[in-house]
């Protein structure tokens, strides 16, 4: 297998784990990715994650040719730099179906002169990662 082959099967198993990570609320790093606790409760907050999860669902349509609506977001991580990375869980309807689906969102919500920057949208993949951290 090739560096690139190998990079590019293992991509996706490393970007779920940052969907997908245990509370360390009582530790403190840089470059720590932490849970959005009861993001619901922060209107800011939530309108943002809302605006995020509707632009990616947006684009994922018109990359896929696909119909869905955002519902609702499921929950979200967060890691602080320059601004602040957004790892969205988020749920989707197909408007034309009625189905639901899971989605995930990498996006970055830049302060002063760092831009805000949508980075993907993907269903959640069902596979567990094999990597152990």
């Amino acid at each position: 297998m090739t560096k690139k082959d190998w990079l590019s099967e293992n991509y996706d198993d490393t970007m779920t784990n940052m969907f997908d990570v245990e509370d360390f609320s009582n530790t403190r790093a840089l470059s720590l990715i932490t849970p959005l606790a009861n993001p619901e409760e922060d209107l800011l907050l939530i309108k943002d994650l809302n605006k995020w999860s509707d632009f990616s669902i947006k684009d994922y349509n018109v990359k896929h040719n696909a119909n869905y609506e955002f519902v609702k977001v499921v929950n979200a991580n967060s890691l602080v730099v320059q601004g602040v990375y957004f790892y969205i869980t988020f749920e989707a309807k197909d408007a034309v179906h009625s189905q639901s689906k899971i989605f995930q969102a990498k996006v970055f919500e830049g302060y002063g002169l760092c831009p805000s920057e949508f980075e993907f949208c993907r269903i959640k993949p069902t596979t567990q990662s094999r990597f152990c951290y």
